[in-house]
């Protein structure tokens, strides 16, 4: 099987502390792929190094064939590879409407599936607040904008970085259903997600991460069903799936 994106033997340290101890996954066209793990575990590390926020100390990571170590982030935007950083991190001085357009820079000539009207029928509260500043959304609004901020930026595989993060469980339902409903669109996704029964019941495969290793991984419905993943990381109890 040819793959989008493979990262192989990749590492990462931050002031000598290691956050990655030689990663390897991969992730190919049309999935949806999790990635979970505790607090602390080297998720976050991984995704800013496939986005080339973060460059590892070793590894390689490519992108439909195409080597990323060492590009810089707005090149590996440009290539169709875009994250959804954690805490949104959208613009709060600017409107709805002005944050989606900022996000249609990284497209450099590519063309993109995604249009204003399609991200404000997947998301239709952007539309009837397009004309309001960022900053004044809820959480679960400014995080349906920073989705939609990155798909005007027309990826082909989309990094998302703790989605449900501090929203209310009715917004994460829709957040997660809106991800689910690219996905069947044919949108490639590759999600870090804390709340390890909700990215098993939501993807394909999950690969597990513990202080900086894969210790796990597999079809997400198996996943959901070992016991050494319900004891560890399924604490939290069942959810229901959406």
């Amino acid at each position: 099987m040819t793959h989008m994106l493979t990262a192989t033997d990749l590492s990462a340290a931050y002031s000598g502390i290691h956050a990655l101890r030689g990663v390897s996954l991969a992730v190919s066209e049309g999935e949806f792929v999790a990635l979970i793990g505790p607090n602390g575990a080297g998720k976050s590390t991984l995704l800013n190094c496939l986005s080339g926020v973060v460059r590892p100390t070793g590894g390689s990571i490519r992108f439909n064939g195409e080597e990323l170590v060492g590009t810089a982030p707005w090149h590996v935007s440009r290539k169709g590879l875009l994250q959804v950083p954690e805490g949104r991190q959208i613009l709060a001085n600017l409107t709805v409407r002005e944050n989606l357009e900022l996000g249609a820079t990284a497209l450099s000539g590519r063309h993109s599936a995604y249009t204003l009207e399609r991200i404000n029928n997947l998301f239709p509260i952007l539309a009837e607040r397009r004309e309001q500043r960022a900053g004044s959304l809820s959480g679960g609004q400014q995080q349906m904008l920073a989705i939609g901020r990155a798909l005007m930026g027309g990826p082909r595989l989309l990094l998302l970085d703790e989605p449900s993060l501090g929203l209310a469980p009715v917004i994460v339902v829709q957040v997660l259903a809106a991800l689910r409903s690219l996905n069947a669109e044919g949108l490639t996704i590759l999600l870090v997600e804390q709340n390890a029964r909700q990215a098993l019941d939501s993807t394909d495969r999950a690969y597990v991460i513990e202080q900086g290793r894969v210790v796990h991984e597999g079809v997400s419905s198996e996943l959901a069903k070992d016991p050494a993943v319900i004891a560890h990381y399924l604490g939290q109890g069942k959810t229901a799936k959406h």
